[in-house]
């Protein structure tokens, strides 16, 4: 798709509005432009990546590129977006599993948080600076994310709950703790260095996400000795 000569023409400026296929055309656009933002910031750093790099790798002005996205920022924004709602629809899934226990689900759970984080460092060199952009300026996604992975927990701890399996008084609350205890492998910063095993040597990340759960589980199972 020659992007450049799609916005440059002046039929298609005009009729977009009438036409509803072409919306369909300028999200095309804007996948292409958030894979080549996402390499860039990935590869380059996001500090370091411009705009006018970004719309070079898509083969369109800058002009054109400012037509989809204000800045950089709205840009790092929306592939946060796209992140988040990746992971979110993998653990949705372990959530309504149907032939596994609440507590295997959260051994599940624990683990595709942990598999998440390692991937963002294994394909992705440079992306702390992106972590720290939406870390540190578009918290109102952060806590979103968070949210919804409250709400999957606390799906589990209920099912846990009703089945006999878990003990707790308030699943909301013990909800939050669980996913507070699982910080080292969730939050980027910490999980980098959580991995990267201190003075002991480079540990799995997946490994921590199932010594964690057991531990955590421990104390939830009904009947404990």
């Amino acid at each position: 798709m020659n992007i450049e000569h799609l916005l440059d023409c002046s039929i298609f400026k005009k009729y977009y509005p009438l036409m509803g296929k072409n919306e369909e055309i300028l999200n095309d656009i804007q996948k292409e432009i958030l894979a080549a933002a996402g390499k860039r910031f990935a590869h380059y750093g996001f500090g370091k990546t411009t705009m006018a790099e970004i719309a070079k790798d898509c083969e369109m002005s800058a002009a054109n590129l400012y037509r989809f996205f204000d800045s950089k920022n709205g840009i790092a924004a929306e592939l946060a977006k796209e992140h988040f709602k990746e992971t979110d629809i993998k653990l949705q899934k372990i959530a309504e599993l149907t032939d596994v226990s609440a507590g295997e689900k959260i051994k599940l759970f624990a683990v595709a948080l942990a598999n998440n984080v390692c991937h963002l460092f294994e394909e992705n060199p440079k992306i702390m600076e992106l972590v720290d952009y939406i870390s540190n300026e578009r918290r109102d996604l952060v806590e979103e994310k968070i949210g919804n992975q409250l709400y999957h927990i606390v799906t589990i701890l209920d099912e846990g709950v009703a089945g006999g399996e878990f003990e707790i008084k308030d699943t909301a609350t013990t909800a939050r703790l669980l996913h507070l205890s699982l910080s080292s492998i969730t939050f980027p910063p910490l999980a980098k260095k959580t991995q990267e095993g201190g003075g002991t040597g480079p540990v799995k990340l997946e490994d921590v996400a199932e010594g964690l759960a057991e531990l955590i589980l421990n104390g939830l199972r009904k009947n404990k000795r």
